[in-house]
């Protein structure tokens, strides 16, 4: 993939998520630090994101309409329970208003899939990210 055909939708720290059981304490994973969340507009048919930390050592990508990973190349990283839940809550969170009114950023992610492939009815409905099965 290219940098031309990619669309950055926004940073997500996995250094800074909430403990379950402690809500408003930081629990810090250190596994990976901010990750980029990334729609690649030519890539394939099967609706899916990446999530790419920094250094490039942590790649994994995960559908756009329903909970399940798609390993493909070296995109084969797992989140743990606690980042799926983290994940979950951040493609929940307001991205931008735009003239359709307010959009999250997981309507940002499947807006942008949707554009790029004409095929794809536009659905409503973020899957729940909490617990992310295998592709």
């Amino acid at each position: 993939m290219s940098k031309e055909d990619s669309i950055l939708i926004g940073i997500i720290n996995f250094d800074d998520i909430l403990n379950e059981d402690s809500i408003g304490k930081n629990f810090n994973v250190k596994r990976y630090g901010p990750c980029e969340i990334i729609v690649y507009t030519t890539e394939g048919n099967i609706p899916h994101f990446h999530i790419v930390s920094n250094d490039n050592k942590f790649k994994c990508c995960v559908r756009i309409y329903e909970n399940r990973y798609f390993s493909h190349g070296d995109n084969k990283g797992k989140l743990n329970s606690k980042e799926c839940k983290e994940l979950d809550k951040w493609l929940r969170q307001q991205h931008d208003t735009s003239k359709y009114g307010i959009m999250t950023n997981w309507n940002k992610i499947e807006s942008i899939w949707r554009n790029a492939h004409n095929n794809i009815p536009p659905t409503l409905d973020q899957p729940d990210y909490r617990k992310i099965l295998e592709g």
